[in-house]
């Protein structure tokens, strides 16, 4: 099951916050001073509060002098990775004294990328997050840390198939496929916004020891957007045939689950709560 962290002050429909420090050890060279920083995470899971080991985690630390762009600075796409406790591992990043930062993060992390404002390379299937506005105001010794509040900005789904009639047996000739998700996106992280485009391929899957379900995945929207999403599901040798139509929401979660009724055509669709936020959904699937 993917386990997508994180979340921005803006986003209301996060339920609650938990913070995790980031610990990097003081260091004072001349006139600079090296940056503290912690992250601030809002994340809906049973299993875990704080940011997950191994995420690759892209940070930006630019000079509030606007003369000073994102490629004449000497930290733009710093790699940090998250560790067991949930502390980042990367840098060092040294601040001048007396000067004024922005600092912007993102995850996952893209290599080779120098400007914030267009940052390539994700996938179908990427939890993208991101954390903006933290600022640090007139560097001094004890003024050289800031805290990374981070937001996904990418919705997830996942679809679990069940049977009305219980004689019915799914084994591994039953499949549910489902397409009309974007291949890949690209992030404005100065203004805050994901552009995805291109088809990914179809998710299918077959059904194992009477299960047959899709795991929760990550996909990318466009804000206030229709999404329609085909869906096919077999069983017993019939093949039933419908859409999802609706806006998804960024950092919600959608977890779908199709009835196959015994007296109609009509697949009946329900939705639950899942890792993230909980969204109600409907879906006519007909033959």
């Amino acid at each position: 099951m993917m386990i997508k962290t994180t979340y921005i002050p803006v986003l209301l429909i996060l339920l609650f916050s938990c913070c995790t420090k980031i610990s990097i050890e003081k260091q004072k060279t001349n006139n600079q001073i090296e940056l503290g920083l912690s992250g601030s995470a809002k994340i809906i899971s049973k299993a875990d509060n704080i940011i997950p080991e191994g995420l690759s985690i892209g940070i930006y630390v630019q000079p509030k002098d606007s003369s000073v762009s994102f490629s004449k600075t000497m930290f733009s796409n710093r790699l940090y990775i998250s560790e067991t406790s949930g502390s980042l591992s990367g840098g060092p990043i040294f601040l001048n004294i007396g000067k004024d930062y922005d600092i912007y993060g993102y995850s996952p992390y893209q290599g080779g990328v120098t400007t914030p404002d267009s940052i390539a390379g994700f996938k179908n299937g990427d939890d993208v997050m991101i954390a903006t506005n933290a600022s640090i105001i007139n560097v001094s010794e004890t003024n050289n840390s800031a805290v990374l509040p981070f937001e996904h900005i990418v919705s997830q789904i996942s679809f679990n198939v069940e049977c009305e009639d219980t004689t019915v047996v799914i084994d591994q000739t039953s499949s549910i496929e489902v397409i009309g998700f974007y291949s890949s996106a690209v992030l404005n992280l100065t203004n805050t916004t994901l552009s995805p485009k291109g088809s990914a391929p179809s998710i299918k899957t077959n059904g194992s020891e009477g299960v047959l379900a899709i795991q929760p995945f990550c996909f990318f929207i466009k804000k206030s957007e229709y999404m329609d999403i085909p869906i096919k599901v077999t069983i017993k040798g019939i093949t039933y045939n419908g859409s999802i139509s609706r806006v998804f929401v960024a950092g919600e979660s959608y977890k779908y689950t199709v009835t196959i009724p015994t007296t109609t055509h009509t697949l009946k669709l329900t939705s639950t709560l899942s890792q993230w936020v909980q969204v109600d959904g409907e879906v006519v699937v007909h033959i």
